[in-house]
């Protein structure tokens, strides 16, 4: 279309110009036709009529007359702008000249000359007007001489004699004048279509960026439509001035009837300093929605957007969050079922922990006193086989427990007072018969060499050197494992211990070491079934290590050995202590109370207890009767099962109650592995109980005699 109307203005422009350039002409033309008019009539009024009669008498006028007429004519045309001015007859078919203001023509001669000539060029409008006598006749004519335009008025006079008075204007400057108009006609056309070429051009280039923004805005707004999202758009006075067709959903208006309402109103459902902050910086907040049916909560976030030459104007989204929040209601509904189902999972393997236990304690407790006595060689291998299966299955069960705690994020630490060489002395002890067995030396090396007290968990810790050790042990054949301890101030009343356990045995690839913490994952697992094992303690040992706030981390090179090394920043206790614990003798001084709702415990306690050198030894099966013996009289220590009918805390309550603050009655309290360490206690025993965990706490309640 714009081309089109390009092409008409083209059309109209050629047209003007040639209609000027034409108009032009037409008023030159009558110019020159009202001067040749003026000059005839001049030349008609100078002259008497009475000069026709000259062309019978030629001798009846005076040259000197004809002299005078002629410098008339040269007058007239001099004043006219004429350049010729004459009279003609006809003398058969050609003109004859009668006189002219041509005084002195080319040939020099007189005006004799050309009385009688014969005008040959002549037009044929001055033929027209000698022959009717009357009338004004035009014509433009080229001669010998140039281009002229010329006027001629035919006469009668009295005798009835026809002749003309002719005068001729030269074209030559008219002419050129003219060219020169068209020209400059020509130009100016060529240069108004030039320039509406210009200006369509960039008409068109306007209209066709109008048209692609049209086709933006026509998609920004199908794209605003298609989200389901209302969408608005407000002025820097806060009125809205666009909003998409989702407003009915969720704001139960119509978007026409959105239109110039303030935005304020439309959130009015939010807190106003909410809302004051929105309007002015911008923001989000979460209000009531008013829009469909259960649609009851809407996110509405506000943006500022740069408006040229103005205040920002505002951009403001609306979201239905109603299925959001359905969803995270099952969402939090899901996760408050699947957390009390893993804490009733915790429960259950606790339980089935306690009551697998049971049991396992009865086993091994008696297999050790068994192995203690007198056996022939082939019921000593029976026994032995019995115990190692009861400690692998006791093993099993402990991990399984406390990779279940981990899942849960139930795991917790208690951190104690605690003699760390001790504890590591006591696990490197429990090991050292099963690396003697093997021809394997273990070594403890403690730098420095003392006490090292300091406050940690102690059952962790007595998990995570057990898991360490043991592995050293399980998966080396020959050489032998150091296992070194050392600690050095860090800060203000806190140590750097660092626990290193270095073994000969079979290594591990490099590319495979990261693999070895996680959980299940065993590096050689024809190895593996030969020495037994689930893959879970140094996953087990990591987190451990992790929650305790230290890092554990391997040095290992295949066939030459490995070397993990725990390094834990810990609180510094100044408490004194042996390092090296005293190999029990013939008889320990004190009384020792067992508190043990199961038989089987009691039963395995007292047995260890007695083969430690204790012999004053009561057995307690609840709550009441532990109160009423540990009051009746003195004990050197209480042995208390953590599930102990009646309630350990009841007990533990009543003799802190009933002892002195001076001599309170220690009580150590036995729980199964995986079990957090309740607060209030002087210490724990790990179940099953053995004569090697016993052995420090008689040293220190019950010393030998």
């Amino acid at each position: 279309m714009l081309w089109g109307l390009f092409a008409v203005y083209v059309a109209g422009v050629v047209f003007i110009s040639w209609h000027f350039d034409r108009s032009t002409r037409r008023m030159v033309r009558d110019q020159i036709d009202a001067q040749l008019r003026i000059g005839v009539n001049l030349a008609v009024a100078a002259f008497p009529s009475e000069l026709r009669a000259r062309v019978e008498d030629p001798g009846s006028i005076p040259l000197a007359e004809d002299r005078l007429y002629m410098r008339r004519a040269n007058d007239l045309c001099s004043s006219s702008g004429l350049a010729f001015l004459y009279a003609m007859y006809l003398d058969g078919e050609a003109v004859k000249q009668l006189w002219t203001n041509d005084f002195d023509n080319e040939l020099g001669d007189g005006p004799e000359t050309w009385f009688g000539r014969v005008y040959v060029g002549a037009a044929d409008a001055a033929k027209t007007a000698i022959r009717e006598g009357k009338g004004l006749h035009y014509e433009t004519y080229h001669d010998e001489y140039g281009d002229f335009r010329g006027a001629y008025l035919g006469l009668t006079d009295t005798a009835g004699r026809t002749w003309a008075i002719g005068a001729d204007l030269t074209l030559s400057e008219v002419n050129a004048t003219l060219a020169n108009h068209r020209r400059n006609v020509l130009w100016a056309g060529m240069g108004g279509i030039l320039a509406g070429l210009f200006l369509a051009g960039g008409l068109h280039a306007v209209l066709r960026q109008l048209g692609r923004a049209r086709r933006d805005l026509g998609l920004l707004a199908e794209v605003a439509h298609a989200t389901g999202h209302a969408v608005l758009l407000a002025d820097p006075q806060h009125n809205v001035v666009w909003a998409n067709a989702a407003c009915a959903h969720h704001l139960g208006v119509d978007s026409g009837k959105v239109v110039g309402r303030p935005l304020g109103w439309l959130l009015a459902s939010a807190e106003s300093e909410a809302l004051r902050r929105m309007l002015h910086l911008g923001g989000s907040c979460e209000l009531a929605g008013p829009g469909k049916p259960g649609a009851s909560w809407l996110l509405a976030d506000v943006r500022p957007v740069p408006h040229p030459g103005g205040p920002p104007w505002l951009v403001c989204l609306l979201r239905d969050l109603t299925e959001h929040q359905v969803v995270e209601a099952e969402l939090r509904q899901a996760r408050e079922h699947a957390e009390a189902a893993a804490a009733a999972k915790t429960a259950f393997l606790a339980n089935m922990s306690h009551e697998i236990r049971t049991p396992l304690n009865g086993m091994l407790g008696m297999t050790g006193l068994l192995l203690e006595g007198d056996l022939d060689a082939r019921r000593r291998e029976l026994v032995e086989v019995v115990h190692r299966s009861g400690e692998a299955l006791l093993q099993l069960l402990g991990d399984i427990l406390d990779l279940s705690k981990m899942e849960a994020q139930a795991m917790r630490i208690e951190p104690h007072p605690c003699e760390v060489a001790a504890v590591v002395a006591d696990v490197v002890a429990l090991f050292r018969p099963s690396a003697e067995a093997k021809g394997l030396a273990i070594n403890l090396v403690c730098e420095p060499p003392g006490a090292h007290w300091l406050q940690v968990d102690p059952l962790r810790l007595r998990q995570v050197v057990g898991n360490l050790v043991g592995n050293a042990v399980k998966f080396c054949e020959h050489g032998g494992i150091t296992v070194r301890l050392a600690s050095q101030p860090s800060s203000a009343g806190r140590r750097k211990l660092v626990l290193a356990v270095q073994d000969t045995g079979i290594g591990i690839p490099l590319g495979r070491q990261d693999e070895l913490f996680k959980p299940f994952v065993q590096i050689d697992n024809s190895l593996t079934r030969r020495a037994g094992g689930t893959g879970l303690g140094l996953a087990i040992s990591r987190r451990l290590v992790e929650l305790m706030g230290g890092t554990i981390s391997l040095v290992s090179e295949a066939g030459v050995g490995s070397t993990f090394t725990v390094e834990l920043d810990l609180a510094d206790v100044a408490h004194p202590s042996d390092l090296h614990p005293t190999q029990p003798r013939a008889q320990r001084r004190g009384r020792v109370l067992v508190a043990e709702g199961r038989r089987t415990n009691r039963t395995v306690a007292s047995l260890l207890l007695r083969g430690q050198g204790v012999d004053e030894v009561e057995q307690c099966e609840d709550a009441a009767e532990t109160v009423a013996q540990a009051v009746a009289s003195s004990c050197a220590l209480v042995l208390l099962d953590a599930e102990l009918p009646g309630g350990a805390s009841q007990v533990r309550a009543a003799l802190r109650a009933a002892s002195s603050s001076s001599h309170p009655i220690p009580l150590i309290v036995v729980l199964a592995t995986g079990t957090d360490l309740p607060e209030g206690y002087d210490g724990c025993l790990i179940r099953p109980v053995t004569a090697e965990s016993l052995r420090p706490l008689l040293d220190r309640y019950c010393p030998l005699a």
